[in-house]
Order: C-alpha cells, then structure tokens, then sequence
C-alpha cells in the first residue's frame, strides 16, 4: 500500500465519511484553504472554540500516530469539539446521529502541499441519519463550523 493511499486510509476511518476521492468536489464536505501551517492552524481553530465555550474532545495528530508505526504521510490533524446544545436534540431525532457527533474538523497538507481545513456540513449528517426534523439544530451546526472556522483562518 502506497503512502498516500496510507494517509487516506487513516483520515476516512477516523472522520467516517472521507473516501481516497478528492474531498472538496463532495458538497457534504466543505473545504477551505489555509495560509497557515498545519500546526498553526488547528491552533487557531482550537482557541476559536475554546473561545466560543466549546469543548475540545480531542486534538488527533495522524502525522504522529503514522510516525509510530513507521508510515510516513503528509501533516494531518483532527479536532473533535462542541458545546452539547445541539447534539441532544439531534440525537433525540435519532440516536444513529451519534455516530457523527460531535463535530471534526480535519486540518491537512494536500498533495500539492496546499493546508486545507475540511468539515461534514449539518445538513448532510441529517440526510444521512434520515432525520425529518429538528432542521434547525442541523443548519446551527453548519453555522457554527462556518463560524469557527472562518474566524480561524483569519
């Protein structure tokens, strides 16, 4: 198995969703580019929401995890966050939308050494659970990511 296909590998089990396809041709996904490290920016989009009262469940490293296993892969990292208003009621509509919450926001190097930060849109975690109502708590969540991650790219 090549490097590349490694590194995607890795990324599409931990987000659940991500395929070896290019990420932002995907309208469930929305993808922005950085002028900053990798590094510097989960930095920044981890403070943004720490900012906003978020809670950070976990900042993944997949360039070091890659490392302790002797894979070598481009600069990856993934932080899980959120403020638990919205989940419960998205949860209530179905317990399945579990699975996609809560939020990830994927921090990458691309092939062409381009960083790029990239997140699963409400809307799409409501489609994909089947969930009928509550479009609300799905389109805040999109709002929020938007938010956040705009601020951080700043």
């Amino acid at each position: 198995m090549n490097l590349y296909r490694t590194y995607y590998l890795i990324v599409g089990m931990a987000i659940g969703l991500l395929s070896t396809s290019a990420v932002a041709e995907q309208a469930s996904i929305v993808t922005k580019i950085s002028k900053y490290s990798v590094a510097e920016t989960m930095d920044r989009l981890e403070a943004v929401a720490k900012s906003k009262q978020a809670t950070v469940f976990a900042r993944i490293d997949y360039t070091e995890m890659a490392n302790r296993i002797n894979v070598k892969i481009r600069p990856a990292q993934l932080l899980i966050f959120g403020r638990g208003k919205g989940a419960p009621h998205m949860i209530q509509a179905a317990p399945l939308v579990g699975l996609s919450l809560p939020p990830k926001v994927l921090v990458y190097e691309d092939l062409d050494g381009q960083v790029k930060l990239s997140y699963i849109i409400g809307e799409h975690i409501k489609q994909q659970h089947g969930v009928k109502d509550r479009d609300s708590k799905f389109k805040g969540l999109t709002g929020m990511l938007n938010a956040v991650t705009d601020k951080a790219l700043e």
